[in-house]
């Protein structure tokens, strides 16, 4: 009887527990089948399309664990990155996306906007940017870094008629031969021979003037028109006779005064070697005797000549040498300022003993420094001040100090005369190299200025 009375508490027991356990069950909240967690890193597919850990959007994997448009995700956590040749442009990652992934045609398989190009809309339409300098080949025959046109390359980047271009940037030049007169060519004759008026380089030969298209070029017969013609010896633009060029394009005569024993000896010699014709004087030459007063003076100057009348009526006068009196340089300091110096002068204990002082046809044959091999060519009288009155300057200076040490200048007077002093004992002490190296070329830089329109 007692075994019945434990196998019934036992079966009571066990009913009660799973009573206790069914009751559990009923309460338990509602899950649905197959529920996942988005953000724990975990791809849990097939509701979660991705899952990078995080629940921002905007970064290819959005809140809900679903790929965002224009992007492919994969890897767990999902790493997800802009989807190139879809035709959407995810910034800034994506710099343009024109659908395909093929280079060359201005987005590249990257979806970066390729040099040479500029990309926009959605899909992108990519195009050569004319004028970044960059030769996007064929649609862009040239680019020379802007848009402006007649210059080569015009504001499409197509080359122009009578162009050639090449390079990055585009560098173009005129056609020589084609009959086109373009960029930095004078002429075009249509043909690249020499001595027809224009030169194998299309430039305009000397003496001839050229005109049109094709250009037709004719000799140069016309006096005063400052180009010097096949039948004219000079052409300074004026009718002036006594000047360095007569009113018939003819050279006025070149006058050599000498002052003091053998003073022009060095002069004349070089004016024979560079085949120019003078006569000879003694003494300061006389107003109206020719257009180019050339005196040498070795001391012993004397009363000089007033040369003002004879300097504004166009004649060109020039003084080597010089003589250490007051009167002397008094009588400079009607045409140049000098600083009052009137003592013998050499520069034996500096280097260079001459420096070229900034640009005149004059001293545009002369070495920019030069030591004389004869230390006498040196002596000089007088220094030139810096600041020289109206239309004067300093075109050559000694290294025997450092301010107001100009030793040539020269001043342009109306009516183009000119005068010019170099206080150098160049007629007498500038012989052998000194002549051919200094002397003649300045002879040749200053008969060439005072023939010329630019004097």
């Amino acid at each position: 009887m007692r075994k019945w009375h434990l196998l019934l508490g036992a079966t009571v027991t066990a009913i009660s527990a799973l009573v206790m356990a069914a009751c559990s069950l009923a309460n338990a909240p509602d899950e649905p089948q197959g529920a996942t967690e988005c953000a724990n890193g975990k791809l849990e597919p097939p509701i979660e399309m991705c899952d990078d850990g995080a629940l921002a959007g905007g970064d290819g994997c959005d809140a809900t664990c679903l790929i965002e448009v224009g992007y492919t995700c994969s890897g767990e956590p999902s790493a997800c990155e802009p989807l190139c040749g879809d035709g959407l442009v995810v910034a800034p990652v994506e710099g343009c996306d024109d659908g395909a992934t093929a280079a060359g045609d201005g987005c590249d398989g990257s979806c970066a906007v390729e040099p040479g190009y500029v990309c926009s809309g959605v899909p992108s339409v990519c195009a050569p940017e004319c004028g970044d300098g960059i030769v996007t080949a064929p649609d862009e025959p040239c680019d020379d870094g802007n848009t402006t046109a007649a210059d080569g390359c015009d504001g499409s980047c197509v080359v122009e008629a009578g162009f050639t271009c090449s390079g990055e940037p585009s560098g173009c030049q005129g056609i020589c031969g084609d009959g086109l007169v373009k960029g930095a060519e004078g002429c075009d004759d249509q043909d690249t021979q020499s001595g027809d008026g224009c030169s194998a380089g299309c430039t305009v030969e000397p003496g001839f003037v050229c005109s049109g298209v094709p250009s037709v070029c004719l000799p140069d017969t016309i006096c005063g028109n400052c180009v010097v013609g096949p039948s004219e010896q000079c052409d300074d633009g004026n009718g002036v006779d006594l000047d360095g060029c007569r009113s018939d394009c003819t050279r006025s005569p070149v006058v050599v005064g000498v002052v003091g024993t053998n003073a022009a000896a060095q002069i004349t010699q070089a004016l024979d070697a560079l085949g120019e014709p003078y006569s000879q004087v003694t003494g300061f030459p006389a107003s109206g005797t020719g257009g180019v007063l050339l005196t040498s003076i070795d001391g012993n100057s004397g009363t000089p000549p007033d040369y003002t009348a004879a300097l504004f009526g166009g004649a060109h006068v020039a003084i080597f040498g010089g003589d250490a009196v007051p009167s002397f340089t008094s009588w400079v300091g009607n045409y140049l300022t000098t600083d009052g110096t009137a003592q013998w002068l050499d520069s034996s204990g500096c280097t260079p003993q001459w420096s070229t002082v900034g640009t005149s046809t004059i001293t545009s044959l002369l070495p920019p420094t030069y030591d004389f091999p004869i230390q006498a060519a040196t002596f000089h009288m007088l220094h030139f001040m810096d600041a020289q009155p109206n239309a004067g300057v300093v075109i050559g200076r000694t290294c025997d100090r450092q301010t107001n040490a100009g030793i040539m200048a020269t001043r342009r007077f109306a009516n183009a005369g000119t005068f010019t002093f170099a206080a150098l004992q160049l007629g007498v002490n500038c012989s052998g190299a000194c002549r051919t190296d200094f002397l003649q070329p300045l002879l040749a830089g200053y008969l060439t200025h005072v023939r010329s329109c630019s004097n």
